[in-house]
């Protein structure tokens, strides 16, 4: 799909804290039913760092067709790839 979406940044989260955070994430996407049923959607958490790298954190992946025929407010539950 090659769609990117930033939201604003969340600081001050502490080390295996939970913390909310709402965004509303408005598009179109076109597709067949095939289309729709091959395809995922991601979404990433990364840090934010001014002078280095940002840090990949974790990662979300929903089927297109759960999301086409679900509800359309999503509360995700994100998972450390680092183990940490």
């Amino acid at each position: 799909m090659g769609l990117v979406f930033k939201s604003n940044v969340i600081r001050d989260i502490n080390e295996r804290e939970t913390k909310m955070f709402t965004t509303h994430i408005i598009t179109e996407f076109r597709a067949t039913y095939y289309e729709i049923m091959r395809n995922r959607i991601h979404f990433e958490i990364w840090t934010f760092n001014n002078w280095e790298l940002n840090r990949f954190l974790a990662i979300k992946s929903l089927i297109l067709e759960d999301v086409a025929t679900g509800s359309i407010n999503r509360e995700l539950y994100f998972t450390s790839v680092s183990g940490k």
